[in-house]
């Protein structure tokens, strides 16, 4: 992997997670459901602008994300037991570890929330007893976010079997992935080490790893054109396809179709106009190392700021979407100073919670955290 390469991820998997708090500030303001994949009907009465940027434009994140997760899973890994089995021990810390200390966190905020009565996670059930506790740590976490580290684990789990279907199909498996993809069943809250949202973008990630494929090279005056294409797209989708159930994963197809791209080929046409690039690119950077703490820390950071410390309960939009804004931002600017603050007071505690990513220089907190990949947000 180039080092431009590298750094391109870097910055691209923290502008995917932002773009994921953009979509997840929608539902704190604006409320309704937050699973993202049937969204209700009622959406139609709602603002076009902060539907079409949060549920159309912001939406490239999460299949960016997977699929990143899958390429860098399968890079230069060898079929054998031995590779799989690091691989197996270091996703054991990066993934699993942070899911149990996270989602723990989330479930002592709901019981405080119910002791002091001060709110609650979104979409938090009550814990009532003991195995409602366990339930809420292990199985359903009151950390809405947590879904996709279980569904990414659910990927590492069967990887041997995508490698075997992907190098024996030659890619082919892909299509039987995007009929599950467009099909969005079983969702997230249904099963959710198994959400068709991650398992597909990680297929096609691990292809291109498995079969060595490479990014096309689109011709310099096509790439401008992605950009109107897939602003129309989204806005077709914030139109007509959000509110249309099951139907609206295939109008969603479109969007991240030509949203990742539009993102991936906009990013190398940007980084070679910048005439700043490498301060821009060397900040970016900087910031983009606190990815994986910035996408766990956005719940219930975000319910507290709209709800709590930003409540607005009238009926202006412009207020509104004022304070849909100034949650995405304050939530953003808040979980990047809590990053840094907690990796230079607490080095250790933060490479724990971290999966290992940024462990201190001196001494490892982490069985292998030198060399854990950074395959998660």
């Amino acid at each position: 992997m180039t080092p431009y390469l590298s750094k391109k991820l870097a910055v691209m998997r923290f502008l995917a997670v932002v773009a994921i708090i953009w979509f997840h500030a929608y539902f704190a303001t604006y409320g309704g459901s937050g699973t993202g994949a049937f969204l209700p009907t009622d959406l139609f009465a709602r603002p076009f602008l902060p539907r079409f940027w949060s549920l159309a434009v912001m939406r490239w994140g999460m299949p960016f994300l997977g699929g990143l997760s899958g390429y860098l899973f399968f890079r230069s890994l060898s079929p054998s037991v031995a590779a799989f089995s690091a691989k197996y021990r270091r996703r054991f810390w990066s993934l699993l570890v942070p899911f149990l200390i996270w989602s723990a966190l989330g479930l002592l905020y709901v019981v405080a929330a119910q002791t002091l009565d001060f709110g609650r996670a979104p979409e938090a059930e009550s814990v009532r007893s003991i195995g409602a506790g366990l339930r809420m740590w292990l199985v359903q976490p009151a950390m809405g976010q947590l879904w996709f580290l279980q569904s990414l684990m659910g990927c590492v789990l069967v990887a041997p079997i995508i490698y075997v279907c992907v190098s024996s199909t030659r890619g082919w498996v892909l299509v039987a992935g995007l009929v599950w993809w467009v099909s969005g069943w079983p969702s997230s809250s249904q099963l959710l080490w198994m959400s068709p949202t991650v398992f597909f973008p990680f297929i096609v990630g691990a292809a291109f790893s498995i079969l060595r494929w490479r990014a096309p090279r689109l011709p310099r005056w096509l790439v401008p054109l992605l950009l109107p294409l897939w602003l129309c797209a989204c806005a077709l989708y914030a139109l007509l396809g959000s509110g249309h159930g099951y139907g609206a994963r295939a109008g969603l197809l479109g969007v991240v179709a030509l949203g990742v791209p539009a993102v991936w080929f906009g990013f190398d046409l940007a980084a070679a106009r910048a005439r700043r690039w490498r301060a821009l690119s060397a900040a970016a950077s900087s910031v983009s190392t606190y990815s994986f703490f910035l996408y766990l820390c956005q719940f219930p950071l975000l319910s507290l700021l709209a709800h709590r410390a930003l409540p607005y309960s009238g009926d202006d939009q412009w207020v509104r979407l004022l304070q849909y804004v100034v949650v995405w931002a304050l939530t953003v600017a808040a979980s990047v100073g809590a990053a840094v603050a907690m990796r230079r007071r607490l080095p250790r505690a933060y490479a724990l919670m971290t999966g290992g990513r940024h462990a201190p220089r001196t001494g490892h907190p982490l069985p292998g955290a030198a060399v854990i990949e950074p395959a998660e947000p």
